[in-house]
């Protein structure tokens, strides 16, 4: 295909050239995300800290008890932590692959190259440094180079950020490769315009694009979630091991003492008795491990997994691909966002909004204009002097200014021929087009008013620019506000390469890059979460001061700093730590200045989420506590990213600090509800024991309640639903604790009721003789079973309430509903038709009525204690 270019000056590499290129500089592949094998990710997900407790638990369990060991609990024990890393494990995996399909199609790709006197076409990998690479307007730079033949118009957003496409041609005067030059090109780069042949200099990991992606080796910091679990580790290992030393002191005591009836021959017979104390001793140690195995949440990292994976499904359906699990929970942690401008705050796409005559009239419509006599001057002057085409309705080729100029005119068009055109420069910020008796003008308004002293009226009549200070005005208020402002004029003689004096003035173009729709509330819906938003952008600062006010980023009670990068890499970071929280905008942003503000912030504690869709955004995405990546973005910012924006929508990342309320919202319900039952359980052991009862729940019925609590219970409260008044709290702190003190006035509480309502049923003459104990104990063992799975099913209702609300948000959870009245169904099927096998037998209707009337008394019980706590301010 013959592209208007010299090829025939350039010869290329030969086979034998090929060779040794690539022999010393490598090809032009880059290193890819390699992901972790299953095994590998199993290995680390049991690393976990509760799942750290439950290993040792299980081994000192199974060591000491082997003659005596409950193996429901154990079996219970290691189904959790099996469970919990499979899933989590095949849930990271698929989330890999759905990035692997998001990644597939850059993939493949095909360039063209001169190599041997001719064009040939080769994978992108294949590239060499030496090889003469064709480029074209649509093409993407695929390796790091110099300009030796055309001219192109490229956008180099994606490294630095910069929304402003430049030129590059040759410079014939030099021959090295010196980055900072104006004929260098690098890969990431998209050609907006133009045609070209460069030279390779640099391929792979050496171009500028592969050295950010190699630099992405620095480990993120532990995720909130993770630290606060660690916490809760510790915490309930001295909570489990103050119970057990607690419950093997009780049992020695009871034993020695109780027991002797406190007559001091018989005790001092059993102290010197050494097979008898080593036999209690080994009993004290094997209720310890027992109440230390019954303490430990077990079900918590199944939970966690259940509901990390089924988040992950739900926010796919939202367009929001979550790379890495903990970092839903760690988005809803956030409290402050630094944020890019162009593509998540605004559209990412030039539009035309409306022409202003010199009559200060303004047209949002070209249809508004088609009646006036201007309209024939207009129409030419707009179409005929731009560098892009309409091609099947679709506008292609020229720079953003051109396309959004031609989608205004609607595929409206002139037959008035150009006989020549000067495309836009940079420097002399203008272009041209020669049309029969007249030449003109479209540019820089400072550049085009400036030589206009006459303008056309509405009717297309010449007459004096009276209006020009109104309409520069104008342009200055344009300009503040965001909006982008190009000026059109024309002259009767065809002069191409400069602009002449005693101009015509036609209109001005107003195009701006506007907010996205969502923008807004999306940004007043994160400061109403307590969530800070800060604005880096590329562009100038005036500009990101008339973004960051309409977004509502910047103003009255919001952050009021703006500044560029150059009066940030003048002050220290104890200064910008000062300014951090009244931060609103940096401007002319350096990558560095992203990768900077991101760790002084993580310094002050806070947790820093970063959106990014460039290759120079990925140090930055990979450093902050979550990432959030664009769908269109480079593959290098989705690989450091922890979640992927895939509509660019700025709303989605705030129902991503949703998501992560309300998923450590049901942790934490869990976890209450978890440990509630812990300490029941281990109340019940350590009294029914003291009742004379070795047994009050079986093996296969401790296995029944392990069900409840962990599987049953993890996935009922892994479907409370995401409340907007989630979003009018603060964010919690990073190292915030779990166990705080309302929650664990809670457990004590409301467990310590269970474990007395526990003790009187079993202890009462009344609950023995009403379920007839002394003719069978069957009758009154079923209706104690039944009893605490029917209190752990309120517990479970108190546990997911909020505030004095236990039943509020209930009907939105459907999933919980279901699976308590499956509970109650089974339980109700064990009561009657479980057997031996349960230790069951069938209740009279007033029987099972007495024990669900007992069971309920955990409702007031729970809502006096709620009261109390208001009173106390607990």
């Amino acid at each position: 295909m013959n592209i208007g270019l010299s090829k025939g000056h350039f010869y290329g590499l030969d086979e034998e050239k090929i060779t040794n290129s690539r022999k010393q500089y490598g090809d032009n592949r880059l290193s890819t995300f390699k992901p972790k094998g299953i095994f590998s990710k199993i290995l680390e997900n049991l690393s976990d800290p509760i799942i750290r407790i439950l290993l040792g638990a299980l081994g000192a369990n199974i060591i000491f008890n082997m003659k005596s060991i409950n193996w429901a609990e154990c079996g219970g024990i290691i189904l959790a932590i099996i469970i919990s890393t499979l899933i989590s494990s095949l849930s990271e995996r698929g989330s890999e692959k759905a990035f692997e399909r998001l990644q597939s199609d850059t993939r493949g790709k095909s360039v063209r190259v001169i190599r041997q006197g001719g064009e040939r076409l080769i994978p992108i990998e294949d590239i060499v440094v030496g090889d003469y690479v064709i480029l074209s307007s649509g093409d993407g730079v695929p390796c790091d180079g110099r300009m030796v033949e055309g001219r192109i118009l490229i956008d180099q957003s994606a490294l630095n950020g910069e929304s402003i496409e430049v030129w590059k041609e040759p410079c014939h005067d030099k021959t090295d490769f010196i980055p900072s030059s104006a004929d260098c090109v690098f890969r990431g780069s998209l050609i907006s315009e133009g045609q070209g042949i460069m030279i390779c200099k640099a391929v792979g990991q050496s171009t500028l694009y592969g050295r950010i992606a190699g630099e992405l080796t620095e480990e993120k910091r532990q995720s909130p979630l993770k630290l606060r679990l660690e916490a809760l580790a510790k915490s309930v290992s001295k909570i489990g091991y103050f119970a057990a030393v607690l419950v093997a002191l009780t049992y020695l005591f009871n034993v020695i003492f109780i027991d002797s009836a406190f007559v001091g021959a018989e005790i001092i017979s059993k102290l010197s008795d050494w097979h008898f104390m080593s036999s209690s001793i080994i009993k004290a140690i094997t209720i310890a491990i027992t109440v230390v195995v019954v303490a430990v949440p077990e079900g918590l990292p199944l939970m966690i997994t259940v509901i990390l994976s089924s988040n992950m499904k739900k926010m796919l359906k939202a367009g929001v691909l979550v790379r890495k699990p903990v970092g839903i929970e760690t988005a809803g942690s956030m409290n402050i966002l630094f944020t890019d401008k162009t593509g998540t705050v605004t559209c990412g796409k030039l539009k035309t909004e409306a022409i202003i005559t010199a009559e200060g009239i303004q047209y949002k419509r070209l249809g508004a204009v088609a009646n006036e006599g201007i309209f024939n001057i207009l129409l030419p002057s707009l179409q005929k002097n731009c560098d892009s085409t309409i091609i099947e309705g679709v506008v292609r080729g020229g720079n953003s200014t051109d396309r959004a100029i031609l989608e205004f005119l609607g595929g409206a068009s002139s037959d008035v021929p150009v006989i020549d055109h000067l495309p836009f420069d940079s420097k002399r910020k203008f272009s041209a087009s020669v049309l029969p008796g007249l030449t003109v003008y479209k540019g820089a308004p400072e550049k085009i008013i400036a030589r206009c002293s006459r303008c056309y009226d509405k009717n297309g009549s010449v007459r004096s620019f009276n209006t020009k200070s109104d309409i520069l005005d104008t342009v200055k208020k344009i300009s503040s506000r965001c909006g982008r402002v190009i000026a059109v004029a024309a002259f009767e003689k065809g002069i191409l390469d400069s602009l002449p004096d005693d101009m015509i003035f036609i209109c001005i173009i107003k195009l701006r890059d506007s907010l996205r729709p969502e923008a807004k509330t999306a940004v007043s819906r994160l400061r109403s979460a307590g969530i800070q938003s800060v604005m880096i952008t590329g562009d100038g600062i005036d500009t990101a001061i008339a973004v960051a006010k309409d977004a509502g980023i910047m103003g009255v009670d919001k952050g009021s700093v703006a500044i560029d990068s150059a009066a940030l890499s003048a002050m220290t970071d104890e200064e910008i730590a000062k300014m951090l929280p009244d931060l609103a905008v940096v401007a002319r942003a350096l990558p560095s200045d992203k990768s900077r503000l991101v760790r002084i912030a993580e310094a002050l504690g806070m947790v820093v989420g970063m959106t990014g869709d460039g290759v120079n955004d990925a140090p930055a995405l990979k450093l902050a506590d979550v990432g959030f990546s664009m769908g269109s973005g480079t593959e290098i910012a989705k690989e450091a990213s922890d979640i992927v924006i895939l509509h660019n929508d700025l709303s989605s990342i705030a129902d991503a600090v949703l998501f992560g309320r309300t998923i450590w919202k049901s942790i934490r319900k869990f976890i209450l509800f978890q440990l509630t039952m812990n300490l029941s359980a281990v109340g019940v052991s350590l009294f029914g024991q003291l009742l004379g009862i070795d047994a009050p729940v079986t093996v296969i019925q401790m296995l029944w309640v392990n069900i409840i609590m962990d599987t049953l219970g993890g996935v009922a409260f892994a479907g409370e639903a995401p409340l907007e008044k989630y979003m009018k709290e603060k964010p919690k702190r990073r190292d915030a604790p779990v166990f705080t003190r309302s929650l664990f006035v809670q457990i004590l509480t409301v467990g310590s009721f269970v474990v007395a309502l526990c003790v009187f049923f079993l202890s009462s003459s009344f609950m023995r003789d009403f379920y007839l104990y002394s003719h069978d104990p069957i009758y009154f063992m079923t209706a104690f079973f039944a009893l605490f799975i029917f209190t752990g099913i309120c517990v479970s209702f108190i546990s997911r309430g909020d505030g004095f609300f236990t039943f509020s948000g209930l009907s939105k959870n459907k999933p919980f509903i279901f699976i308590m009245v499956f509970v109650l169904v089974i339980q109700l099927s064990m009561v009657y038709f479980g057997g031996e096998v349960f230790r069951c037998a069938p209740l009279e209707a007033k029987e099972l009525l007495l024990v669900c009337a007992l069971s309920i008394t955990v409702f007031p019980a729970d809502f006096v204690r709620k009261i109390c706590m208001k009173l106390l301010k607990i």
